[in-house]
C-alpha cells in the first residue's frame, strides 16, 4: 500500500533568494504508472510549482533555436547542456539538487539503470501562438523525467502520452500513417499520463512518446535527460 507519512523535503535557494522546495519520496511514495516501465512521483508541491512559472518571463531564449525532431522552434529554455558546456546559474542549482538527491537514485532502483549523469535540462512550454504539441520520437537518453509545472487547470489538450514496447519504431511512419494506426482518441484514452502539477514522470528515453495537441492556455514542463 502506498505510504501516508509526509514526505521528507529539500530545498535549493536561487540565486534571486527565491527558495524552492522539493519533496523526497520514500520507495512505497513511487508509484508504478500503466506498467512497469513508466513511473511517477510528486516532484514539487503546487506553491513551489507557482515560484517556477513566475521565473519563466524573464527567459527571453524560448525560440532561440529549432528542435531536430520537427524542425519547429524549439520553445524551450536551456537550463544545462553537457555536450554544449551550457549551464544557467538560476536554474541549474534546482536540476541538479533534485538529480542527485531524488531522481537518479529513483531511476536506479525503478528503471534499473545504474551510474547515470544528468546530460540535458530544460523547460519547454506550449502555447496556442507558439508550440502546440510534439510528434511521437525517442530520446536520446537512457532516462527521460517530465515534470508538469503547470496547473492542469489552466490548459486543456497537450496530454503526455507514453507508448508501450510494442509499438517501437511509429517514429518513422509519415504523420499522416501514425495517426491512422494511433488517433488521439486512441492516445488520449490509453496512453496519456494523467498526472498532476508537480508529478514527475519518467520513462526510458527509447519509448515512444509525444504531446497531443494544446486547445487552449499554456502548459509548461520541466524536462531531465540522463546518461550513463
Amino acid at each position: 500500500a502506498a505510504s501516508t507519512a509526509p514526505m521528507d523535503r529539500g530545498m535549493v535557494r536561487l540565486r534571486n533568494g527565491e527558495r524552492i522546495r522539493f519533496n523526497k519520496p520514500c520507495a512505497d511514495q513511487v508509484h508504478p504508472a500503466r506498467d512497469g516501465l513508466l513511473f511517477r512521483l510528486q516532484m514539487f508541491e503546487p506553491e513551489e510549482c507557482r515560484k517556477l512559472l513566475a521565473l519563466t518571463d524573464s527567459f527571453d531564449d524560448w525560440d532561440a533555436l529549432t528542435d531536430s525532431v520537427d524542425r519547429k522552434s524549439e520553445q524551450q529554455h536551456n537550463i544545462f547542456d553537457l555536450a554544449k558546456g551550457l549551464q544557467d546559474e538560476d536554474m541549474y542549482p534546482l536540476v541538479r539538487a533534485i538529480s542527485d538527491e531524488v531522481l537518479i537514485p529513483v531511476i536506479s532502483s525503478n528503471l534499473g539503470l545504474d551510474n547515470l549523469t544528468l546530460h540535458w535540462s530544460f523547460l519547454r512550454k506550449y502555447t496556442i501562438d507558439g508550440r502546440t504539441q510534439f510528434p511521437v520520437h525517442r530520446d536520446t537518453s537512457a532516462a527521460t523525467v517530465n515534470i508538469l509545472i503547470s496547473d492542469p487547470d489552466d490548459f486543456t489538450g497537450a496530454e503526455l502520452y507514453v507508448l508501450g514496447p510494442e509499438h517501437n519504431g511509429v517514429d518513422t511512419m509519415a504523420p499522416q500513417i501514425f495517426r491512422k494506426h494511433l488517433p488521439e482518441s486512441t492516445l488520449r484514452s490509453r496512453f496519456s499520463i494523467p498526472y498532476t502539477q508537480g508529478e514527475a514522470a519518467m520513462h526510458l528515453g527509447k519509448r515512444m512518446h509525444g504531446v497531443l495537441p494544446l486547445t487552449s492556455g499554456a502548459r509548461y514542463t520541466l524536462i531531465l535527460m540522463y546518461l550513463p
